[in-house]
This record gives structure tokens, C-alpha cells and sequence, in this order.
């Protein structure tokens, strides 16, 4: 996997980021009828088991954005793909992404996820930590129906970068010494990864020059890393209702994100000890403290920085690629990803 660091002063060349493009959604109607097929398959009953159909059925139906299967779609579309593997493989992204969020609410022990209580809430963590894995396993079935075995390669490495990148996140809980060069690591095997995969799927659909391929995966990479790290913005800037899980909800998990880091690593004394204790401490009653410190230090304003920087990489990435609508969904995707408020 590569992850690509750089200096956050990039943000001079971000100007026409925040022109006016397509929304998000102009950018799903370029893909409107293959997301629905794409969510047939998240919906379809493969099981006879009611918990594993309840619980699934409740994850998937509560929605998300679905940019993962966007990204695959936009890039099947912009290469001419003309089958139809891609449906299934944006369909397999999505569930390893919805078996990741039900594994992720049991290890952070999340209430909330999407505006709604979360499965781990309603039926329990041990029901939810097998219906991730179940998850997993239609992921799979779906992509051995499309026998192309890069893409069930690719999807195998993804996986398992996944699953070193909860290890690192779980090794690092309140780890006040934590760098923010193994923090982006992290965000890499994880948000990154899942991105990336979906370009790369997107790519596999079709035999292509290995230039291209590898546009298509730093595009990916570089989106991924860019919106987790507004979503950690909008962590403190947010509202429940627009954010769809709790204010402050890292604070409370031991997770330290990119603002809480730069408080870390350049406030003064006072600063450094409201986050440090408030981290140990996991004590969400110092929110207003914590987000007072943030705003002081300018904090969220440096990750936003950081953040529009990766996007900028990931607009870079596709700079000599021949441009089609598609292609241009994608690069307005990633404006979208630093412009959202949710």
C-alpha cells in the first residue's frame, strides 16, 4: 500500500477546489441506474437466519453516502467497461465497508451510527461481530462469481490492511506520544484503503496500461486519507443530528485525530493538558474545554489544510488521464469530500 505524505502548503494550489462543480448529486446520476442495482445486491436475502437478515438489512438500509461503489462505478464508466462484474464488485466494497462499521461500533462501543442507534446498541456485540463476518462472506461470494482473480486479490490485501489498521488504531488508544506521520498510517490502512480498493477495482474491470492503474489507486488513496480527515474535523465541528453519530465521539474512544495531535504537538502547556487528560480520561464533559483549545490553536484549521492537501494529490493523480465525464465526477467527488458539512 502507498501512502504519500507531504507538506499541507500544497493548499496554495487548492484555489479551484472550491469552484463551483457537480454536486453530489450530479455525480450519482452519472451512475444512477448501476447504484441501484449496486443496492438490489446489498438488499437481496441470502440467508434464511432473521438475526443475520435483521441485522444486515438494518445496517445497509440506513444508507451512507455510497462512495466506494461510486468511485468503482466512475472508473468501469470512464474506461468503457460494458459488462456487468462492476455491479457485483461495488456491491462487495460496500459490504466489506458495512462489516468494518459493525466491527468498528463494538471495539469504540458506539451508540450511533448514520442518525440511528447501532446494531452493536439494538441486538448486542456478539451478534454484531458475526454479522460482520457474515458480511465478509457475501463480499467474497459475490466477487468469485465475477472469476477475475486480480480483483479477489485485491480485495484479499485490502482485508488484511483493514485489519492491521484496527490493530494499529486499537495499539495507539490514547497514545499521547502518537506522530502524525503513524497517525495518517493509520487512516492509509484504513478510510485510505477501502478508497483506494474501489478505484482499483474500478480499474480491474478492464486490461489497462499500468500508468493509468496506478493513477486510478493514488486517487483512491489520497481521497480516502483527505475525507477521514474532515470527517475528524466535523468530529468537533458538527452537530449529532448533521453528523449522524455523536459530538466528540473520538475524545471519548482514546482514537486521537489530527486536531486533538496538533494541539499535542504545538500548544502551550495549558492546551496540551486539557487534551492530554480529557484523553485519558475519555471524559466528554470537557467537550466545550476541548473544542475552546481547538479553536485557539487553530487546529481544525490545520487539518482541514492537511486535508485539502491529499485531495489536491488526488485531483493530481488523475491530471493526465484523457477526461470524460466520468473521470470528471471523480475529480468533483474529491472537491465534494472537503466541502461536505456531513
Amino acid at each position: 500500500m502507498t501512502i504519500i505524505f507531504f507538506a499541507p502548503n500544497i493548499v496554495g494550489m487548492m484555489s479551484e477546489v472550491l469552484e463551483k462543480h457537480m454536486n453530489l448529486a450530479d455525480i450519482r446520476a452519472i451512475v444512477g441506474h448501476e447504484l441501484k442495482n449496486v443496492e438490489a445486491l446489498l438488499q437481496a436475502k441470502e440467508s434464511d437466519l432473521s438475526l443475520t437478515h435483521e441485522i444486515s438489512g438494518h445496517v445497509t438500509r440506513a444508507g451512507g453516502k455510497r462512495l466506494r461503489p461510486i468511485v468503482l462505478l466512475l472508473c468501469a464508466k470512464h474506461l468503457g467497461y460494458q459488462g456487468d462484474h462492476h455491479i457485483s464488485m461495488a456491491a462487495a466494497v460496500e459490504l466489506v465497508h458495512t462489516a468494518t462499521l459493525l466491527h468498528d461500533d463494538v471495539v469504540d462501543n458506539s451508540p450511533l451510527r448514520r442518525g440511528q442507534n447501532t446494531a452493536m446498541q439494538i441486538w448486542g456485540n456478539a451478534a454484531s461481530v458475526l454479522v460482520g463476518d457474515y458480511l465478509y462472506s457475501r463480499s467474497f461470494r459475490l466477487l468469485a462469481k465475477c472469476k477475475n482473480l486480480k480483483a479477489i486479490s485485491l480485495v484479499a490485501d485490502a482485508t488484511h490492511a483493514l485489519a492491521e489498521g484496527e490493530i494499529l488504531q486499537l495499539m495507539h488508544r490514547r497514545d499521547l506520544k502518537l506522530s502524525e506521520e503513524q497517525h495518517i498510517t493509520i487512516l492509509g490502512h484504513k478510510t485510505g484503503k477501502l478508497f483506494e480498493l474501489s478505484a482499483q477495482l474500478g480499474a480491474a474491470t478492464m486490461n489497462i496500461d499500468e500508468a493509468t492503474e496506478k493513477a486510478f489507486s493514488h486517487y483512491g488513496m489520497s481521497l480516502g486519507i483527505g475525507f477521514q480527515i474532515i470527517d475528524d474535523v466535523l468530529d468537533y465541528q458538527g452537530n449529532t443530528q448533521d453528523i449522524g453519530k455523536r459530538v466528540g465521539d473520538d475524545l471519548a474512544d482514546g482514537n486521537l485525530t489530527l486536531p486533538l495531535l496538533y494541539v499535542l504537538q504545538n500548544g502551550n502547556e495549558t492546551q496540551r493538558q486539557v487534551i492530554s487528560q480529557t484523553m485519558l480520561d475519555g471524559n466528554t464533559d470537557r467537550l466545550d474545554a476541548v473544542q475552546t483549545v481547538l479553536q485557539e490553536t487553530k487546529a481544525l484549521e490545520y487539518a482541514q489544510q492537511v486535508a485539502q492537501s491529499y485531495i489536491a494529490k488526488a485531483l493530481q493523480s488523475l491530471d493526465n488521464i484523457p477526461e470524460t465525464r466520468p473521470l470528471l465526477a471523480l475529480k468533483d467527488l474529491a472537491r465534494f469530500a472537503i466541502t461536505r458539512s456531513h
